[in-house]
């Protein structure tokens, strides 16, 4: 308790001289006046939000590059690459069942007793449905790299559009709780 009270004291008395402090230079009637500060140019980004738009909708990541935003950058670049990946990989599948569609498999030229006889076959490894799957994967990586893109250059654009926004975001918690805080100065 005898910290609590301790600590409520000194806060108590910080607040005191902080109001003197504030009375008393503005009853200085002999002071300087105090020149206006001087803000730097820091506040425009250095690039327009329409370019930033641009430039990312064209190659993802560049933008957010150029704004400082180095880990979205990265981010961005990572989907990219491998949606890019998945398209070749999905579209060396799609050749490899179109090429097999009519092909067959022979099991084996001999009968349960030893005898030679016609081949058994096994049924097509790959038929219209496998090679209509196949072609659906590779449009759903060209969705998703048609939406990295869309997304990279909104991105960028609200990036640049709230540059001298000083906003911070704290996120904390444990197993079952989870806070959010943001701050935002105007």
């Amino acid at each position: 308790m005898s910290l609590l009270k301790s600590i409520a004291r000194l806060w108590v008395l910080t607040a005191v001289l902080a109001i003197a402090a504030a009375r008393a230079n503005a009853q200085d009637s002999t002071a300087a006046p105090r020149p206006t500060p001087v803000v730097p140019d820091t506040l425009r980004p250095p690039i327009s939000p329409g370019k930033a738009f641009l430039h990312s909708l064209i190659l993802p990541g560049s933008a957010q590059n150029r704004l400082g935003r180095h880990r979205v950058a990265v981010g961005i670049v990572t989907v990219e690459m491998l949606s890019v990946a998945m398209i070749r990989e999905s579209g060396a599948d799609v050749r490899e069942a179109r090429r097999l569609r009519g092909d067959s498999l022979v099991l084996t030229y001999v009968d349960a007793n030893g005898n030679k006889t016609t081949p058994t076959l096994e049924r097509r490894r790959f038929g219209d449905e496998e090679v209509s799957s196949r072609r659906s994967h590779v449009e759903d990586w060209v969705a998703l790299l048609i939406a990295n893109h869309l997304f990279a250059a909104s991105e960028a654009f609200v990036a640049a559009s709230l540059w001298d926004v000083n906003a911070h975001v704290n996120v904390s918690g444990d197993r079952n709780n989870l806070l959010v805080g943001a701050r935002i100065e105007w």
